[in-house]
């Protein structure tokens, strides 16, 4: 934790666990850095760090979001869910999106390339995309990641669009 404050940041998230190996007897991590000016987001839910139960089992939501501090602050870009807008992808922004049919969806973006995920979405679910922008040769790229919905209702909540 103290390579993250010195890096700026107050919250860490591990991204990949590698195991020891002859050549390290140590178990080792890759994560992510990011800081939150509200760590009161941060909660666990019971000992286990189990998410809570959905309370729309009617229909699945999909968070969208992209926090004020990414690369290519002026990289802006669309958000699709198979050939629907859904999102206009700008920093500091979040939007929802309900799905009341179980599906597999394609989410895409497409600037200098495209970026594709594919989704299994399910009834009474929340899935957390965190919207980002990767290096490209003239502009930057889409960049959309999944993200453990523990970790990202925390960073979704904390995005402030006013």
């Amino acid at each position: 934790m103290g390579e993250a404050r010195s890096a700026g940041g107050n919250v860490i998230r591990i991204t990949k666990e590698i195991p020891p190996t002859p050549n390290y007897t140590t178990y080792r991590i890759e994560a992510e850095i990011y800081r939150l000016d509200d760590l009161s987001l941060l909660t666990r839910e019971k000992e286990n760090d189990t998410v809570v139960t959905s309370q729309h089992p009617d229909y699945a939501i999909i968070y969208f979001y992209r926090p004020g501090d990414t690369l290519g602050p002026l990289v802006q870009y669309d958000v699709y869910i198979n050939d629907t807008k859904v999102y206009h992808c700008v920093r500091n922004t979040k939007a929802e999106v309900k799905i009341y049919e179980p599906a597999k969806v394609r989410i895409w973006a497409k600037t200098e390339a495209k970026t594709e995920i594919t989704l299994d979405v399910a009834q009474g679910e929340d899935y957390y995309i965190e919207c980002d922008v990767s290096m490209g040769i003239l502009m930057g790229r889409p960049d959309l990641r999944v993200t453990d919905p523990r970790f990202g209702v925390n960073i979704y909540n904390s995005i402030d669009t006013k």
